[in-house]
């Protein structure tokens, strides 16, 4: 979690520790799900391999920090968190970790980062040049910022999914409403209109099959993460039957984005091709 977005807002809560669980639950079923994946595409990006130094922004519970921590040991990663309840599962999950309880627009460190990785953080922001503006101070020369964001609407599945993926879509929709910054999936440019100074590097799909049991649940997780928002409404007899449907033998095909963005003077290597 970050604060760069309003404080109050009810979907990234973890002030209870039900809360707190919720998301650490949610969290570890997404690097389940979706890491290797991310992992392989890392693979062949240059801006990633080059990189020495990563800022994790919004690190959670640390299982995304820590599942890239096994696969390149060579790199030193930090995360940060304005979740005190997420950072003591990170904490208790990995002592020696360099996790730090802090706002991104407050936090300074005593390096600098060749990477700065936003997974699944900017579409819950609301004012990205505050986001940039502490990237602009934590980036070494030369480094880039590199974002990990869902796109509901490209996804594909085997199976008929209305009320779920009604529910998900109406939840984006008034998260739009809201101001958050989806935008980010959908033209990635349009987030650097207002700052000339930087410039979009690459970006890319990743292509995340997932079927059977490990769909159903981590459907399920994101549904009980909209309910407790309390915005969308969604019938959970017809939820359960997808669901069920899906657990029995279909498939989703998430699409995530990746794209990365560079200070117009710097130079970054291209991403994977």
């Amino acid at each position: 979690m970050v604060q760069l977005s309003d404080s109050t807002d009810p979907v990234l809560s973890t002030e209870s520790r039900e809360s707190g669980h919720r998301w650490a639950d949610l969290l570890a079923r997404q690097v389940e799900a979706f890491t290797p994946h991310e992992i392989s595409y890392l693979d062949d990006c240059p801006t990633w391999s080059g990189a020495t130094t990563v800022l994790d922004v919004g690190c959670g519970d640390g299982s995304f920090m820590r599942t890239l921590g096994r696969a390149y040991p060579d790199k030193r990663f930090t995360g940060i968190d304005v979740s005190a309840d997420l950072l003591a599962f990170a904490r208790d999950a990995d002592p020696e970790g360099a996790y730090r309880h802090a706002d991104f627009s407050g936090f300074d460190s005593a390096h600098r980062f060749d990477v700065i990785l936003l997974r699944f953080v900017v579409q819950h922001l609301t004012d990205f040049g505050a986001v940039l503006a502490s990237c602009e101070r934590l980036l070494a020369p030369g480094g880039a910022v590199l974002i990990i964001e869902s796109d509901l609407g490209a996804s594909t599945t085997t199976v008929a999914l209305p009320t779920v993926l009604g529910a998900l879509t109406d939840f984006e929709a008034r998260r739009e409403q809201d101001q958050r910054l989806k935008i980010a999936v959908k033209d990635p440019r349009a987030l650097l209109r207002n700052h000339p100074q930087w410039d979009v590097t690459f970006s890319d799909q990743i292509n995340v099959p997932l079927a059977g049991p490990v769909a159903s649940d981590l459907c399920e997780k994101w549904l009980d993460v909209i309910r407790e928002s309390d915005l969308v409404r969604w019938s959970a007899d017809d939820a359960l039957a997808e669901l069920a449907d899906l657990r029995a033998g279909g498939a989703i095909n998430a699409v995530l984005r990746a794209t990365c963005i560079h200070r117009t003077g710097d130079a970054p290597s291209r991403g994977a091709n």
